[in-house]
C-alpha cells in the first residue's frame, strides 16, 4: 500500500517579498484553527503547532493525523510519509498510537 504524504508548512514559505508577511493568518482547513505566521513560527519552535500541506488541504497535525487514523484497518497500519525540506520520515499509524521511522534509501 502506498503512504498517505504531507509536507510540513514554514513560516518562510508565505511572501518573503512582502513586508508585512509576519501578519499574514494561515488557517487549518479541518477545524478552523488560526494563527498569523508570527505566533505559528513560535508554536511550531516550542513543538506546540504543526501545519501540513496535506492533498489540497492545509491541516493542523491533529485534523491531519485524526483523518490518517480513521483509514487504519482493523489490526493493521498506515504510513504517513512527511516531508520536511530534505528530511523525510515515516510515522506509521496503528491501534496503539503512532511512531516515527526514518526513510531508508
Amino acid at each position: 500500500m502506498k503512504p498517505y504524504e504531507a509536507t510540513v508548512i514554514h513560516a518562510e514559505m508565505f511572501g518573503k517579498d512582502k513586508h508585512d508577511h509576519d501578519d499574514t493568518e494561515i488557517c487549518c482547513d479541518g477545524c478552523g484553527i488560526e494563527y498569523t505566521l508570527t505566533d505559528y513560527r513560535t508554536l511550531k519552535e516550542n513543538k506546540k503547532l504543526v501545519y501540513f500541506l496535506y492533498e489540497d488541504f492545509l491541516v493542523c497535525h491533529g485534523c491531519l493525523f485524526d483523518e490518517i487514523k480513521r483509514h487504519i484497518p482493523l489490526g493493521g497500519e498506515v504510513k504517513l510519509r512527511v516531508l520536511d525540506y530534505d528530511a523525510r520520515y515515516f510515522l506509521n499509524f496503528g491501534e496503539e498510537g503512532y511512531n516515527i521511522e526514518d526513510e531508508l534509501g
